[in-house]
């Protein structure tokens, strides 16, 4: 059973060997661009270095799937937004908003994937990964995409679009609409381009920052659209949480038409296995970035993945992004350990 076939299997429920050990979000560590020879900000511009700092997470660190883009500006650069060039220890920022006002919604333009600012990139690098494994298809290709909300905050503002949940949601929803509209376009030419798995990341749907009637009115229909668009044109999909999120709003997460849910550090992984169950959605997580994979000991992190295992999880993951400086040491042991531990239990157990 090669990586493709073991993943593609644990997402449509069909019994695996052991379970996958992956990285949904992304893995741009200081080790892996040093082993790769690609960097920050190039890798943001250049897709055979983007291709080949993803192939260096697999090939290196023993990941068992490659994943694009390295950072969170590229659907908000399609809009025509500048973002800044940050080195190895920042991510590229939002240096400017577009929406101030309804005639700025009103007059934004839903932009082309295929011309529209950094997504022409990491559409090439993805074409680039599908050329690597052109032969078989052994190793499966994540795309990383932003919600509608999180793209929408870009564009208005973080402050400013909180505020319009409570004092003009029209003028919110219209932003949503086109967010949404793009992000549709974007995993429609990600699909063409070969990606096998999208991973929805949502980093502001957590209880700290949304309540639940905020998430149920503007987030969940909109992610709900981008995932039963994703079912249509034949295309797995997870759901990444960030943060701590509370049973209720977790409840209500898991109704988004996604095949895998991946979750932080923060959410318990029984709570997660017990209200994902009702959809058979698959688990995946949570091994903590930063105490754990950043900063623990070769013996915490095996002690970490073999935990997560003995839960239950389907696919051993990070709780979020790995930390840049996390040492290449720790991931070789995560996933090394979760390969090995994870067939020894299968087989003790039985197929899983």
């Amino acid at each position: 059973m090669n990586e493709y076939e073991r993943l593609n299997n644990v997402l449509n429920h069909v019994p695996v060997d052991r379970p996958p050990v992956i990285c949904p979000m992304h893995a741009a560590t200081t080790a892996l661009m040093k082993a790769s020879s690609s960097y920050y900000p190039e890798i943001q511009d250049d897709p055979v270095k983007m291709a080949r700092l993803a192939i260096a997470a697999h090939d290196l660190a023993g990941f068992e799937n490659v994943r694009v883009p390295f950072d969170e500006s590229v659907e908000v650069s399609a809009f025509g937004v500048a973002t800044g060039r940050m080195g190895a220890q920042r991510l590229p920022v939002v240096l400017q908003r577009m929406v101030s006002g309804p005639e700025d919604v009103d007059r934004l333009h839903v932009p082309d994937p295929r011309n529209g600012g950094k997504v022409p990139i990491v559409l090439e690098a993805i074409r680039l990964l599908e050329d690597e494994w052109e032969e078989v298809e052994e190793v499966p290709i994540f795309l990383g995409i932003t919600s509608p909300m999180m793209l929408a905050m870009q564009l208005r503002g973080d402050h400013e679009s909180l505020m319009d949940m409570e004092k003009d949601p029209a003028l919110l929803n219209a932003l949503l609409s086109k967010t949404t509209a793009f992000i549709l376009e974007y995993v429609r030419e990600a699909v063409e381009a070969g990606v096998d798995q999208i991973v929805l990341d949502d980093s502001l749907s957590n209880s700290d920052v949304l309540t639940f009637e905020h998430f149920r009115e503007f987030v969940e229909p909109y992610e709900d659209k981008v995932a039963n668009e994703m079912r249509k044109l034949g295309i797995e999909s997870i759901l990444h949480v960030c943060g701590n999120v509370s049973e209720r709003q977790l409840d209500r997460m898991i109704e988004v038409d996604v095949d895998a849910l991946s979750i932080d550090e923060d959410v318990p992984i029984s709570l997660a296995l017990r209200l994902g169950a009702r959809r058979h959605l698959a688990i995946i997580g949570n091994v903590s970035p930063t105490k754990t994979l950043l900063m623990g000991s070769v013996a915490k992190v095996e002690e970490a993945t073999c935990s997560c295992i003995d839960q239950g999880v389907d696919c051993v993951a990070p709780g979020c992004s790995l930390e840049t400086y996390t040492p290449m040491d720790n991931l070789v042991a995560m996933t090394a350990m979760a390969k090995r531990y994870g067939l020894d239990r299968s087989r003790r157990e039985g197929t899983r």
